[in-house]
């Protein structure tokens, strides 16, 4: 019985360790020291890079993906969404949800996030944390942020 409730416990430890380890929220994410910030300024409106980035993200990165077999089928959902969350500042947020993800926090893995900061009415700054390289999409999102917003540059879709 000792052995047992050595084993439960030493696995709830696990348990917990990899909980920890995965960020559960967005300010978690974004406050975890290996994710290295890059910042840029871009000379538009706040509204207009939102506007901006909420019709390229539509078209080129949100995606639904399937795999598995029959027996064991495996469906992803890449996703990112940007939220005004008060008059000069927004937030975008990528995230990736599976029907089988351990410790997978609630809404998906935190992929990637961004601050957008409202400089003056013609300005933007943007902050990006990214989780592990990810330069194209950086490239993507600095291009449609910009108002070069007809293809995709490289990242999904078109």
């Amino acid at each position: 019985m000792r052995r047992v409730t050595g084993l439960v416990l030493l696995a709830a430890a696990f348990v917990q360790a990899g909980c920890s380890m995965i960020p559960q929220s967005r300010a978690e994410y974004t406050s975890n020291s290996s994710n290295k910030q890059r910042t840029f300024t871009v000379p538009r409106s706040l509204d207009a890079v939102i506007a901006s980035l909420d019709n390229r993200i539509q078209v080129c990165v949100n995606k639904i993906h399937r795999s598995g077999t029959i027996v064991s089928p495996m469906v992803s959902a890449q996703y990112m969404e940007i939220k005004r969350v008060s008059a000069g500042k927004a937030e975008l947020t990528y995230r990736q949800r599976t029907n089988n993800g351990l410790f997978e926090p609630e809404g998906g893995y935190f992929m990637f996030a961004a601050d957008l900061d409202a400089v003056g009415r013609q300005s933007t700054k943007v902050v990006f944390y990214p989780d592990y390289s990810q330069e194209k999409l950086m490239n993507a999102l600095k291009e449609w942020a910009s108002g070069n917003h007809a293809k995709c540059h490289g990242y999904g879709g078109e």
